[in-house]
């Protein structure tokens, strides 16, 4: 994906808060869309890099007047830090996490209460060797409904190269 398609898909997910924000990345990978919430994000901001491999972590850079962290964590597995963040973004992400509920109730302990999540996911239900548990838009909205969340709306979608399922973002409050 183009780094131009990735700050299109969750674009309207980034509101202007009126001042800086923290978020995370969770699973970030190489960072594509680190760099795309970047570009969206005021000056001053900060973002956490958050990725079990340290080799994709080295290769993440972000705009200037961003402040990058970068923490070598398997999101699923490890403790997450209790940062009080203001948005996490989970692009194609939360289809390597099995157990969803524990995972979220976790990732809820490091989040504001008026935080918001980016998802950014295949829209199939039906996994495969890359995609072992995937959540298409339906599921998700019925997972972030039973855990409390008051709106998941899909804020964008692309097509993707290596599925016969698009890719979908939301937003969830």
């Amino acid at each position: 994906m183009e780094l131009d398609i990735a700050i299109n898909l969750i674009r309207s997910g980034v509101e202007d808060l009126g001042g800086p924000q923290v978020w995370s990345d969770l699973g970030a990978g190489r960072g594509l869309f680190t760099q795309a919430l970047s570009t969206l994000l005021p000056v001053q901001s900060s973002i956490y890099a958050i990725d079990k491999e340290e080799t994709a972590l080295a290769h993440i850079h972000v705009k200037a007047g961003i402040t990058l962290h970068k923490l070598r964590l398997n999101f699923i597995h490890d403790d997450l830090p209790d940062l009080k963040l203001d948005g996490a973004i989970l692009a194609n992400s939360l289809h390597y996490v099995k157990d969803k509920h524990s995972f979220l109730a976790k990732l809820g302990n490091s989040l504001k209460a008026d935080a918001r999540i980016i998802l950014v996911e295949y829209d199939t239900d039906v996994p495969n060797q890359w995609v072992p548990y995937p959540l298409s838009f339906t599921s998700a909205t019925k997972l972030f409904s039973q855990k409390g969340y008051k709106s998941i709306q899909k804020i964008g979608e692309t097509i993707s190269v290596y599925q016969r399922a698009n890719i979908y973002a939301s937003l969830v409050r």
